[in-house]
């Protein structure tokens, strides 16, 4: 499934990735949303569906955001796996059949194949180091980007869908649902069968600036996902926090965080304030990143026991690649 925006001139490549596919064209479909662009990319499309009967292509207003396309099309299909891509990216020409013959050889739910980077896309080159055909839980969750090969049954079990809307993270949301059901998750990284290109226009959704209020009720959501799914204690909060880590307090980090100007930090920490609750919050007993005492001056993420306490040079206590201001004993307001 490829939702297309505008993704001129590097929606043809991606289609030409997809026409040079190994797997026999009898064995998959594939469904193009046109979520109203307006580049040139719907009749490209049409061409392409015209050389390739296995290729539908939906249309509809523009949403401007991944999750309303990536609905729409797996409403359209049927298939017993499905993959989804975006306009700008490209696969190997082997990349479905290979994550399609490892997921039937070991019965897995979900495929998570290797990715690289294009046009200088940074891509963690040690999260899928080798295959695992059945992979933990916390391993896997380090990444909650929408490509993989997921059982389609899967998602029709649990009535599967994208949040729509301009929701940060939806992708994070929607793979944190399908890693949780899963039964069997394996990695296939014995080749780079994916590839995620930055663009030169710097359009992508991802490369825009986060919205505070948005990420951090993102962040709390698929916080309270893992909650819900009662794993054990130790690994529950291992996975929470090390999604705060990932997502929130990486804007902490110096280089970012003075790069920004006073209202936007200030926007940042009303945001991560109201989420993580009020002043001097007890951590979470026993656990490893607690203040001393157990008490924080500020706030702690929620069971986690990271704390947003700062000392005396402007450093967290528990992270030493995040920053807040010196000399603050609380989120400023």
């Amino acid at each position: 499934m490829v939702p297309v925006f505008n993704a001129m001139p590097y929606l043809g490549e991606l289609l030409d990735s997809l026409a040079a596919q190994d797997l026999d064209p009898e064995h998959f479909e594939l469904i193009l949303v046109d979520d109203g662009s307006t580049d040139g990319g719907p009749q490209l499309m049409d061409r392409f569906a015209a050389a390739h009967p296995r290729t539908r292509v939906i249309r509809q207003r523009n949403s401007g955001w991944p999750g309303q396309p990536r609905n729409r099309g797996l409403a359209a299909t049927e298939a017993d796996y499905v993959f989804f891509a975006d306009a700008g990216d490209m696969l190997a020409s082997h990349a479905l059949r290979s994550m399609l013959d490892y997921a039937q050889l070991h019965q897995a739910d979900m495929v998570l194949p290797r990715i690289a980077g294009l046009n200088g896309r940074p891509v963690n080159r040690t999260l899928l180091a080798k295959n695992n055909p059945k992979a933990e839980l916390r391993e896997v969750f380090a990444t909650l980007a929408p490509q993989k090969l997921i059982r389609r049954a899967l998602i029709e079990r649990l009535e599967l869908r994208f949040p729509e809307g301009r929701v940060r993270l939806e992708d994070g949301i929607f793979i944190t649902a399908c890693y949780l059901a899963a039964e069997r998750t394996a990695v296939l990284a014995d080749d780079d069968y994916y590839f995620l290109r930055a663009r030169q226009d710097a359009n992508n959704i991802s490369a825009r600036k986060a919205d505070p209020e948005g990420c951090t009720r993102s962040v709390a959501r698929i916080a309270e996902q893992v909650r819900a799914a009662r794993l054990p204690a130790d690994l529950e909060q291992g996975m929470v926090l090390d999604l705060y880590r990932r997502k929130i307090l990486r804007t902490y980090r110096p280089g970012r965080w003075l790069g920004m100007g006073r209202w936007r930090r200030r926007s940042w920490n009303r945001s991560l304030a109201s989420r993580t609750g009020s002043a001097r919050r007890r951590c979470a007993p026993g656990m490893p990143g607690r203040c001393r005492r157990g008490r924080c001056s500020s706030s702690c993420w929620p069971r986690t026991g990271m704390c947003g306490r700062t000392g005396r040079a402007g450093k967290p206590q528990e992270s030493r690649t995040s920053f807040l201001p010196a000399r603050r004993r609380s989120w400023p307001s």
